[in-house]
């Protein structure tokens, strides 16, 4: 029956199954767009084009079937390369070893780049920095809004709760 489709016809089937569009069927086999949907919707076209989507299916399969029998050598391998009696290379049992947990979802965590260079202060420098922020700390913290006001209520609520709490202005934290 499928031999009865003339080459042309194979051809344009084929090139439909591969994904072609009629028009560049059409221009592809020297064949009217006409004839190409005519031979398209013809069922010996379509079984033919059945029967090349089973082909590939079955090789599919074939393939998949293939590559099941590798898994299973390939395990055995790495039992080999990571048994106790192995004399493989330490690199290759680590590779194997990281390959092993990688596609078992046990991936190692990324790299982080820290960027532990010191500025080359002496600690006197950095205790004098540190001196000079504190105070500007309290400072600020201890100024009153303008040098003429009166302390009003707030004020002298302000100073009897921070006194009460003995908060050290730079820490924010009672002491």
């Amino acid at each position: 029956m499928l031999e009865d489709l003339k080459i042309k016809h194979r051809e344009v089937a084929r090139l439909s199954f591969e994904g072609f569009k009629a028009a560049d069927i059409s221009s592809r086999t020297s064949v009217s767009l006409a004839t190409v949907y005519k031979i398209l919707r013809d069922p010996l076209s379509k079984g033919y084009i059945h029967g090349l989507a089973d082909r590939q299916d079955k090789t599919t399969l074939n393939v998949r079937e293939r590559l099941m029998q590798l898994n299973s050598k390939a395990l055995d391998a790495f039992d080999d390369i990571l048994g106790a009696d192995s004399k493989a290379p330490y690199s290759v049992i680590a590779n194997v070893s990281k390959d092993v947990l990688d596609r078992t979802g046990n991936k190692a965590p990324d790299k982080i780049d820290i960027n532990h260079t010191l500025q080359g202060k002496s600690d006197e420098e950095i205790d004098a920095q540190i001196a000079a922020l504190t105070d500007q700390i309290n400072n600020t913290y201890n100024a009153d809004m303008t040098a003429g006001d009166e302390p009003d209520e707030t004020d002298e609520l302000d100073d009897i709760l921070v006194e009460e709490a003995k908060i050290n202005p730079v820490t924010d934290c009672k002491e």
